[in-house]
């Protein structure tokens, strides 16, 4: 297989863009640490967690091989890599067996992690003002 397939190309593109994602999320995470402010306008303006916010903690969390502190930082970004890179290996597996010839990821994937972002990002704030649970600590008293 060359890299004139379509499907190849498509799917090299598409780690370039989650490894310069990843690049981004260290250079924003060392600012944070040097400046020690917070870089998400979500955060900062409506002073509400949107449905990152803790992520670069929980994956600290877990390469420290701390699973249920990384859970607990930001459920969203752990159980969801995981659930990205099942479906990733499942396309890299498709991509060497049939060569490129079905859909390497379902259609619907970005609409149901866009829902399900929603809906975490919903609930994450409803439990820190209503019930009071704020894992992260950064808005309490």
């Amino acid at each position: 297989m060359n890299i004139r397939n379509p499907v190849l190309r498509n799917y090299l593109q598409l780690h370039l863009v989650i490894l310069l994602g990843g690049l981004a999320s260290v250079v924003v995470a060392r600012l944070e640490s040097m400046f020690g402010g917070f870089y998400c306008l979500m955060h900062a303006v409506l002073h509400l967690y949107c449905p990152l916010c803790g992520g670069t903690r929980a994956v600290g969390a877990l390469l420290h091989g701390q699973i249920v502190s990384a859970i607990i930082y930001n459920p969203y970004v752990i159980i969801g890599g995981a659930i990205l890179a099942a479906f990733d290996l499942r396309a890299l597996y498709r991509l060497w067996r049939y060569r490129g010839a079905v859909p390497l990821f379902p259609p619907s994937l970005p609409i149901w992690y866009l829902v399900i972002a929603v809906l975490f990002c919903v609930a994450r704030n409803v439990l820190c003002y209503a019930v009071g649970y704020d894992p992260l600590g950064d808005f309490r008293p």
